[in-house]
């Protein structure tokens, strides 16, 4: 029932890993239930070691947790221990990043060994130029002056020279061709080793985690020692939550037998499709239906006040009341406002009204 982790309660705030038990699945959400085994403070198995409440962490727990949905609670332990709060906390932890430092220092050397091989390259190809541009130049003649004779051995000892020093240079730029050719391929693999290596770096910032903190207290008695299940010193510790994104439909399943013969007979059978994103492995989990609606209101109802005593009639109320005082004198000052002369006004010329 409870998880094979054994966190001892000393420090500050041990982390448990939980395990979850069951799942409530409802209309509209689910109902989880997690439990994590702790070690207790203790002294020779007597409960009582350590003063005042400690804390426990559960981890592991999904991000859409209700947060006034906590609950914990001792499934084994110390008759007297209890759960004195549950608070949720979530945590931000930045990604591992990992070291490529010895990737970005062999591209860079293989980036100064490619320059090199470029630069002894462009010095073989500058020789070569050179030598090659290497001519016997005849001695300017003045006019009038006879024709000397050219000076064969001397051209021939230099285009032999000329040669043998381009075979040697040709023989130089040819190793230095493959020496660069073989420098770019090694600096093209250092660069993709670095850029695979970046690019499988992970991308998202940061990595929110959520947690529970549970705060136990006790007040031990005398010789008061924990259950021996699951063991001494021990206490076994559930939490409850709901979470949203989970949902079930039933479906049923008729079979019918005997549909040819005298006695017709057939079983109904009920299923349940469950989907949920919760963000939790279900896996191997029990599961319970229910129909109830998890987000109905469950205030307490407001009771109107009673009053206890002999009982009083209300008085009926009355048809007909009495004219107010001073009535007939109403309209006083208007009968006594005098009307205009010759009778214009915006009452002449209008037939009296017959008296009724």
């Amino acid at each position: 029932m409870a998880g094979d982790a054994h966190t001892k309660a000393r420090g500050s705030e041990p982390r448990l890993d939980s395990v979850l038990d069951s799942v409530t699945v409802h209309a509209s959400g689910a109902v989880c239930r997690r439990s994590a085994r702790v070690e207790l403070p203790e002294a020779a198995g007597v409960v009582g070691a350590a003063e005042g409440p400690f804390r426990v962490t559960f981890t592991g727990l999904p991000l859409v947790l209700d947060e006034h949905s906590l609950r914990g609670r001792v499934l084994v332990g110390p008759p007297s221990m209890r759960v004195l709060g549950v608070r949720r906390s979530v945590r931000a932890e930045l990604p591992e990043q990992a070291d490529l430092s010895p990737l970005r220092h062999a591209c860079d050397l293989a980036e100064a060994e490619l320059e090199a091989a470029r630069a002894e390259q462009a010095a073989w190809s500058t020789q070569i130029e050179h030598i090659s541009a290497l001519r016997a130049v005849p001695t300017p003649t003045r006019r009038g002056d006879p024709p000397r004779s050219a000076p064969t051995e001397a051209l021939l000892e230099l285009a032999d020279f000329v040669d043998a020093r381009l075979a040697e240079l040709q023989q130089q730029l040819f190793v230095a061709t493959d020496a660069l050719d073989e420098a770019e391929r090694r600096a093209e693999s250092a660069r993709r080793r670095l850029d695979e290596a970046s690019t499988a770096q992970p991308t998202g910032p940061v990595r929110t985690s959520t947690s529970a903190t549970l705060t136990l207290a006790w007040e031990p008695a005398e010789r008061e020692t924990v259950s021996p299940e699951p063991g001494i010193g021990e206490a076994v510790l559930e939490l409850e939550y709901s979470v949203p994104g989970a949902t079930w439909t039933p479906a049923y399943h008729l079979r019918l037998t005997g549909i040819e013969g005298d006695a017709p007979g057939g079983s109904l059978a009920m299923r349940a499709s469950v989907a949920q994103r919760t963000g939790e492995d279900w896996t191997g989990v029990r599961l319970g239906l229910s129909t109830a609606d998890l987000r109905r209101r469950t205030e307490l109802p407001v009771l109107s006040s009673l009053r206890i005593g002999r009982r009083q009639s209300r008085p009926a109320p009355p048809l007909w009341r009495v004219p107010p005082e001073g009535l007939p004198t109403l309209f006083a000052g208007y009968d006594a406002f005098g009307r205009p002369a010759g009778g214009a006004g915006p009452e002449a010329g209008r037939a009296p009204m017959p008296a009724v």
